[in-house]
């Protein structure tokens, strides 16, 4: 695609988003979207009732397992469908990774062609703010499950989408790894601590 079509899937996308929120997109939010991020002054009351209803929108479409852009792209990006991907997930947590990961190919491609507007920014700042709280990424910086998952029922339950929560956290497959890996570390820590106290109690 050339920048011009990222650009209108893009604001198709904030459309969608923001309707699912229960706000609308004028005209004149369509010309502030295609400013420069640094001209966002006088707007900033208004894209923050727009960064609200697409935050809350976004959960909306999470609900139906809304793809936002077709989702053979996340297939050519990374190799593997959404269901291949968490063989294990249940069909509440895949609907709500269907929504999850068209946003990122539609984010990683604005990025590479046409992030420096501030629809663009609009949706890196959504998807950065619901990345690392469903789909963490490998790094220095680890928030517990227990604490991931409290955020999660927090964030579904306040965004008023009709999403079962008690079946998203059953079947998803994120947090039963990371809880699975965290009970394995206490387990070692555990027996080390063992074998030192009766180390220490024989010497």
């Amino acid at each position: 695609m050339d920048t011009k079509s990222y650009r209108e899937q893009a604001i198709s996308v904030l459309k969608t988003l923001v309707s699912k929120g229960g706000n609308e997109i004028s005209n004149d939010d369509l010309i502030v979207f295609n400013k420069k991020p640094d001209e966002t002054g006088q707007y900033n009351n208004r894209l923050a009732e727009i960064y609200d209803a697409m935050f809350r929108g976004f959960f909306h479409c999470a609900e139906k397992g809304l793809a936002l852009v077709p989702e053979k792209l996340v297939i050519s990006r990374f190799g593997n469908s959404i269901q291949d991907n968490y063989p294990d997930a249940n069909e509440v947590f895949l609907r709500f990774a269907r929504t999850y990961w068209t946003l990122r190919v539609l984010v990683l491609d604005l990025m590479k062609e046409d992030i420096e507007w501030i629809g663009g920014h609009l949706l890196g700042k959504l998807e950065q703010d619901i990345g690392p709280v469903f789909f963490p990424f490998p790094g220095p910086v680890k928030i517990p499950p227990s604490k991931r998952e409290n955020f999660q029922r927090e964030l579904i339950k306040e965004s008023g989408a009709d999403i079962d929560i008690e079946e998203f956290v059953r079947g998803n497959p994120i947090l039963i790894r990371d809880k699975a890996a965290r009970r394995g570390c206490l387990g070692v820590f555990l027996l080390l601590l063992s074998i030192i106290v009766i180390l220490v109690f024989v010497f």
